[in-house]
């Protein structure tokens, strides 16, 4: 898509010119919330052409945020230990 970046502050954010941004906010408790921005258009033409882009967009957009929130579920996982039914699990 040749999307140019705009503003990067690693690891906290990334805008695309005339698309949008991913942004990490840390939580509480060691969690972080991933937040993805998208601009959608301002004239009616725009708007239309979003409401067909949108079902497949969120379809596509809710993997792939599942996909990376697996990833880094099982990153921090990784090398800690757990108890299961009092028995010790790495």
């Amino acid at each position: 898509m040749g999307w140019t970046v705009v503003r990067l502050e690693p690891p906290r954010l990334m805008v695309l010119k005339n698309w949008g941004a991913f942004i990490l906010e840390p939580l509480d408790g060691g969690r972080t919330r991933f937040i993805v921005r998208t601009r959608g258009g301002r004239t009616w033409k725009d708007v239309a052409a979003n409401v067909a882009w949108e079902l497949p967009h969120f379809i596509m957009e809710r993997g792939m945020l599942l996909g990376i929130k697996q990833r880094a579920e099982r990153i921090k996982g990784a090398g800690r230990t757990q108890e299961r039914n009092g028995v010790r699990v790495t």
